[in-house]
């Protein structure tokens, strides 16, 4: 509502000027100039009033626009909570479709069996002492630093998630029974920290 009174006052500054205008014009029919300025001068003026009124309404709309702003901030309406919310709900949807993405391009790098069975290892330790097996040798820093970015970036239990609920019935049963033991590991802490 205060926008649209703010938006209100140059229309009214305009429609004074316009009136202005189509005063001088009429002004300007009559055929002695003396005549068309003593008609302006006298139409101006009777609007001189209004003109000031207008002034003096625009400084109280415009304090009363920086009153309901402040109030606002303080407490606000119902309609921009709505807004507000709405805003929050839709950020974080899109934080977490970024952060499932970066999981899934993370796990690809490391491989998921890998992180399943070297996480205890990743979340404790620097990349450098952390013992991997010689069959994964060639890719070793690689994967490593893939698995430990997940950590890092605290994508843990989103990668967890997305490896039983998408392969679930293709990996070994005892994967993933590791990986939802590790993701109840996780929620716990998170419940005992709440």
């Amino acid at each position: 509502m205060p926008y649209t009174i703010i938006n209100f006052i140059p229309v009214a500054v305009g429609v004074m000027l316009i009136l202005s205008v189509i005063i001088a014009a009429i002004a300007g029919t009559y055929e002695d100039i003396a005549d068309g300025v003593r008609s302006v001068s006298y139409h101006l003026g009777i609007m001189l009033l209004s003109h000031i009124f207008l002034i003096i309404s625009s400084g109280f709309l415009i304090q009363n626009c920086v009153l309901i702003k402040r109030e606002w901030k303080t407490n606000p309406p119902p309609f921009l909570l709505k807004e507000q919310k709405r805003a929050a709900e839709q950020a974080q949807k899109q934080k977490a479709e970024q952060d499932i993405a970066t999981c899934k391009a993370l796990l690809e790098e490391c491989g998921m069996q890998f992180f399943i069975e070297y996480y205890p290892q990743l979340k404790r330790l620097p990349i450098s002492d952390i013992n991997v097996s010689d069959h994964y040798f060639p890719e070793r820093q690689v994967r490593l630093t893939a698995a430990k970015k997940i950590v890092d970036l605290g994508l843990t239990e989103c990668a967890l998630r997305y490896i039983i609920e998408t392969f679930g019935d293709i990996f070994p049963e005892e994967i993933i029974e590791r990986a939802k033991n590790l993701l109840n590991e996780i929620e716990n802490k998170k419940g005992e920290i709440k």
